[in-house]
Formats: structure tokens, C-alpha cells, sequence
């Protein structure tokens, strides 16, 4: 506890400090309306909407200056080997582009941190965000946290909040859908605009030149990648687990919920490729055993050019599903502790037996049963998911980057 009081009370000073150095900057350097800044989840990461409305940007952004903005050496190095603007922050180039910049295009709520929060002031701000929310978000969650607060706490926490930028309100939000709009996203975030284009990282899935792009294959799993096209050239069936994190780190594997043995000894018999993509936070929690039959991703991979590969999803409360609903494939829900989820982690948006169309298992035998009936193609939720895809999408196809530069050219600066 002591330690995290003494990051916050950092973070809020730099922001601080940020704020008033950075204030008077803004108001005498101009905005250039043409300047695209790309920042990636935690801190600049190449993956998700962020990454791939950068590589759109690439080749359909003539007059306008693109970069990618990231604090990681490994991800800026990877971009100058590909010919791409990047900018390590921080450095002087990073604050002077943030200075300037007239659009600063972010999917994650960390985009102020670190003393970019001052420098940002003045810079038209797109939040694209990394998924159509199952579970409460931002705002939703914010709220009920600081009901469980003393009133002293509570303003405590919002003026922290504040200071730090943390739901300043964006330009435009990108949601994937009307419904989604209403029912989610107006309530989770700060917003001039809300539009429902759909998510860039969709475009990686569904449009098959897109993925062979050099760079759009930056920062994706070599090993995975080689052996999913390896197995679908053979026959096989490939099925992707991709569980969301819990709050106490928590990891199948340590409830016993997940058997690696048995399962290489199950998708030995059937012919499975079995790919694990886990949260980052779970990675060490398992010891993975030497199987051609296993796959594990690296966790801070970027998964969605690897999607079209996938026969079958399983998840739990992942957002992930909603865009798997595209290809038109079974998902299996294995929330093997929905109760405690709900009570220690999150709560739902919607209903969770009504916005889950597939087989649900709770335990791992559930789990092996289900994922063999989906293997032998007895399908029994297709119109389920087409029900669930209505409302979660308003467009279908491989066009949302397109539509996101075109409303970039209408927002004024």
C-alpha cells in the first residue's frame, strides 16, 4: 500500500509539473493539422486498433505526417528497420512532435501519463479504444469504485484522477456499433463524438492482403504463425484460448482449471492445433510442456493477423469474442468462476447468457466435451451468434480505417 501511494503521488506530481512547463508551450507553438501522432496501449506497444490504423496510415495518407509514439526500444527499433516514422519518448523529438501534433490517435486511457499530459493540450484526441466491452469499463467502473469510498477518499481519488487526465474528454470515440454506443461506451468515457466505424484491428482479420503485409506483421508471433499455416495446410483444426486477466492474477492454471497434459493427450487424438494467447499478466504461471500440438503466444503479441486462422475460440469475459463473431465461427465461454468474477473483479454490461452465443463449460471436463462436439462440426449456436454479431457491429467488412481517415478529414482543429 505504501508503495503505491508513493507512484501515485509521483505520477500526480509529473503531471503536474507536465501541466504548467508544457501550458504556456501550447499557446505559442501551433497545431499542425496535418500531424498524426500514434500512441499504442501501455505506453506505445505495436498491436491492437492503434498499430493497425498506423500501417493503414502508411500508404493512404498523402500530405499527412505520420509517427508512432512508444517508450519501448525494442518496438522503436522494430519500426526504423521497417522505414516508419517512430519516436521513443522520452526525448526531444518525442515532446516537440507531441507539441505539434494536430491529432493524437490513442486505444487505451494511459496516453497522458508520464508527463504527456501537458504536452497533449490542444491536439485533437481520437480514442479508438481495444474492444467492445462485455464487462464495465472507465467511467462505469470509476463510478462504482469510488462508491465504496468515504467521501474524503472519494474526492482524494478524483482529484488524482484529474490531475492526471485520466477521462478528459476525446474528440471522437470510436464504438463498433449503435447498440454498443448506447448501451456501453456513452456511459465509460468523455466524448465530443461517438461514431460507430469499427475497429482498424478487424481490417488485419478480414482482409487476407493485409496480412501479409511486412508491416503489419511487425510484433506478431513468428513461431505461432508458421505452425497455425502449417496445421490448416495439413487439415488440422486449430483452436485459440483466450482467457482475460483477474484482478489478484489469478490463472486457470492455478486453479486447476486448465490440464495441459490432458489437453495435448486430447488434441493429439483429434488433430487440434491448441494456440494459448493469455494476458500478460498471467505469463509465468504455467509451465508449458513441449507438445507439437501446443502453441503458446507471446502474451504482448499482436494476435488479430493470425484470427483468420482460428476454427474455434475459447474465451471467458474477453472482448476478443465480439470481433471472432466476424468469421462466422463457434466460440466455447468457459467462465469456470463467473460468481467470484463478478463479485471480486468485474461487473457485466449485459447479461452474460445473453450475449454469449456458444456452448458454455465450467469445468475443464465441460470444456473437453464441448470443444469435441465443435471439432466433429456439430454447430448448434449459428443463429445465436449472427443475433449477438446485429448488435455488435454495423459494418461487416474490412473498410474501418478507411472510414476512421475519412472522419479525420472533417474534424476541425
Amino acid at each position: 500500500m505504501f508503495h503505491k501511494a508513493i507512484f501515485a503521488t509521483g505520477a500526480a506530481l509529473l503531471a503536474l509539473v507536465s501541466r504548467l512547463v508544457a501550458y504556456p508551450l501550447t499557446l505559442m507553438i501551433p497545431r499542425d493539422s496535418f500531424s498524426i501522432l500514434v500512441l499504442g496501449r501501455e505506453h506505445g506497444k505495436f498491436l491492437d486498433n492503434a498499430k493497425h490504423f498506423f500501417c493503414y496510415l502508411q500508404d493512404k495518407t498523402p500530405g499527412w505526417r505520420c509517427a508512432f509514439l512508444t517508450e519501448s526500444t525494442t518496438t522503436a527499433s522494430m519500426l526504423q528497420q521497417q522505414g516508419v516514422k517512430v519516436l521513443r519518448y522520452p526525448s526531444w523529438p518525442a515532446f516537440i512532435r507531441l507539441l505539434r501534433a494536430g491529432i493524437l490517435v490513442v486505444d487505451s486511457m494511459d496516453y497522458g501519463e508520464h508527463g504527456r499530459i501537458g504536452l497533449i493540450r490542444g491536439a485533437r484526441l481520437i480514442q479508438l479504444w481495444h474492444g467492445a466491452p462485455l464487462k464495465e469499463i472507465e467511467l462505469d467502473l470509476h463510478r462504482r469504485r469510488l462508491a465504496r469510498l468515504s467521501p474524503f477518499k472519494r474526492w482524494l481519488v478524483g482529484m488524482y484522477k484529474g490531475v492526471l487526465g485520466r477521462y478528459r474528454r476525446t474528440d471522437l470515440l470510436v464504438s463498433t456499433s449503435e447498440y454498443f454506443t448506447e448501451k456501453a461506451f456513452q456511459r465509460s468515457f468523455h466524448a465530443k463524438k461517438i461514431l460507430a466505424l469499427g475497429y482498424p484491428r478487424n481490417d488485419a482479420m478480414l482482409d487476407a492482403l493485409r496480412q501479409s503485409g511486412g508491416l503489419v506483421n511487425c510484433n506478431v508471433d513468428a513461431v505461432a504463425r508458421q505452425r497455425i499455416h502449417a496445421h490448416r495446410e495439413s487439415g488440422g483444426k486449430i483452436v485459440a484460448y483466450m482467457p482475460t486477466f483477474r484482478n489478484g492474477k489469478i490463472s486457470p492454471f492455478d486453479t486447476g482449471h486448465m490440464d495441459l497434459s490432458r489437453l495435448s493427450a486430447f488434441c493429439e487424438r483429434l488433430g487440434i492445433l491448441f494456440v494459448l494467447k493469455l494476458h500478460p499478466l498471467m505469463q509465468g504461471r504455467y509451465s508449458m510442456e513441449s507438445s507439437p500440438f501446443l502453441v503458446d503466444i507471446d502474451p504482448d503479441s499482436d494476435i488479430y493477423p493470425l484470427l483468420a486462422g482460428i476454427d474455434i475460440l475459447i474465451t471467458d469475459y474477453s472482448s476478443i469474442y465480439f470481433d471472432f463473431l466476424l468469421l462466422d465461427r463457434p466460440i466455447i465461454f468457459y467462465p469456470y468462476d463467473l460468481d467470484e468474477y463478478l463479485r471480486d473483479d468485474r461487473s457485466l454490461l449485459f447479461p452474460y447468457p445473453d450475449m454469449t452465443p456458444g456452448a458454455h463449460a465450467h469445468t475443464f471436463d465441460d470444456l473437453l466435451a464441448s470443444l469435441e462436439r465443435q471439432v466433429v462440426g456439430i454447430d448448434e449456436y449459428a443463429g445465436r451468434r449472427e443475433m449477438v454479431l446485429r448488435l455488435a457491429f454495423d459494418h461487416r467488412d474490412a473498410a474501418a480505417s478507411a472510414r476512421l481517415l475519412e472522419c479525420l478529414n472533417s474534424i476541425p482543429v
